[in-house]
């Protein structure tokens, strides 16, 4: 992190740190870890060859017990998208603090679960356990622009169905964890709609997805991954994704 940050970064400081204690409160916390802000550019390579790039990105470094959230210098952060990382440090503090292999095998939950937070906050929830009743139809302000919640939800199995389709999928370890953490969000904002949705109908073509990634294990997560989840199917979670993201990497060399 630079120790003098310019008039821009001093404005996003305070925007995210704001954010922060607005996510307290919608998550029922008290306490947040301690983390460090750093910004980055967009990658218009990475964009252009992968189909998708992050706004911010939160990482852990469990040999440090280090918390950093990255975010892109050139947009104005979105609510959604900070509670989306602040989740991801708020999971691995929880359920990774200092272990290495954990904070491997929570990386699917997490995606699901920052997924369920962000797509609550779009909705215009006043926390997380607000019971609200909603139209598929609903438009949600995203950094993509204005949409429904339906062409969000698709727009995220259509990146999934997309990347795998490629013909040199996966083409590295970034790409594989990606392209699972998309499917994760998927499914996380799955179940905010299969649960507060009025007109939730799930019609998408998971073909590409079954043959590329295992049928028996995407028909047993496709199930598994439903609901807010307790501490202890946070932790029945590693295994699932340890299914899925290992033979991803071992099977394509990538390891």
């Amino acid at each position: 992190m630079r120790n003098k940050p310019d008039l821009d970064e001093m404005f996003l400081h305070e925007t995210i740190h704001g954010y922060e204690e607005e996510f307290k409160s919608f998550t029922n916390r008290d306490e947040f870890p301690n983390y460090d802000i750093d910004f980055f550019d967009i990658d218009m390579e990475e964009l252009d060859r992968n189909g998708f790039c992050a706004a911010a990105q939160a990482e852990y470094n469990p040999k440090t017990d280090k918390h950093t959230l990255f975010v892109c210098r050139e947009l104005v952060p979105m609510k959604y998208l900070i509670f989306h990382e602040l989740t991801h440090i708020i999971d691995s503090e929880d359920y990774a603090k200092s272990n290495s292999e954990n904070y491997m095998y929570v990386s699917g939950y997490t995606e699901y679960h920052a997924a369920q937070v962000e797509l609550m906050v779009l909705l215009g929830a006043n926390n997380i356990n607000e019971k609200m009743h909603f139209s598929m139809d609903k438009n949600v302000d995203t950094i993509a622009g204005s949409m429904s919640v339906n062409m969000y939800l698709r727009s995220k199995i259509d990146v999934v169905t997309n990347t795998i389709g490629k013909e040199d999928f996966p083409s590295s370890i970034e790409i594989a964890k990606g392209v699972l953490g998309v499917l994760y969000n998927y499914w996380g904002l799955r179940s905010v709609c299969k649960l507060y949705a009025t007109d939730y109908n799930e019609c998408i073509d998971f073909s590409i997805v079954k043959k590329q990634l295992n049928p028996y294990w995407f028909a047993v997560t496709n199930l598994f991954m439903d609901g807010w989840f307790d501490n202890e199917k946070v932790k029945m979670s590693f295994a699932p994704y340890s299914n899925a993201i290992m033979p991803l990497l071992v099977n394509n060399k990538l390891v």
